[in-house]
């Protein structure tokens, strides 16, 4: 169901489309939201207004009985020119959900965070050195998701 590009605003326009009954859902979303629009210097997507949508999303899988993880995004290279440097905030929005819901939260932040931390560059891990992991970045996410299973 995911859809690259999107926000959590597009995501609700979009799940109304879908068949919502599985096992499992994972919900992930933030880096899109923290973007910055060209011409502001605001995020798409506030963080209140991303903490809202969020809990939409986990209210409408939950009423469909599906067991439900919080993914957060990871850490965007800061020269990246639309990061608003607000991701940090959308990482706490969903820590915040998921204490409220009773939802399992994957911080994948924490975990990029760690590894930069080590030394690793933003070129090693990012596969545009931008935004999108590479090979490593995407083995990350398995390692802190995979605590959940």
């Amino acid at each position: 169901m995911s859809v690259a590009g999107d926000s959590s605003v597009d995501g609700i326009k979009r799940i109304k489309e879908l068949d919502l009954s599985c096992d499992l859902a994972i919900i992930a979303f933030g880096m899109n939201d923290q973007n910055y629009n060209a011409n502001e210097k605001i995020p798409f997507v506030p963080p209140k207004w991303y903490e809202f949508n969020i809990s939409y999303f986990i209210d409408l899988f939950k009423s469909n009985n599906a067991e439900i993880l919080l993914l957060s995004p990871h850490l965007p290279n800061p020269k990246w020119v639309f990061t608003s440097g607000w991701l940090e905030d959308y990482v706490c929005a969903l820590h915040h959900i998921s204490q409220k819901q009773s939802v399992p939260f994957a911080n994948v932040y924490e975990t990029f965070k760690l590894v930069y931390a080590k030394g690793k560059s933003y070129e090693s891990i990012l596969r545009n050195n931008i935004n999108h992991p590479n090979d490593f970045g995407h083995n990350l996410y398995f390692q802190t998701i995979k605590k959940f299973f």
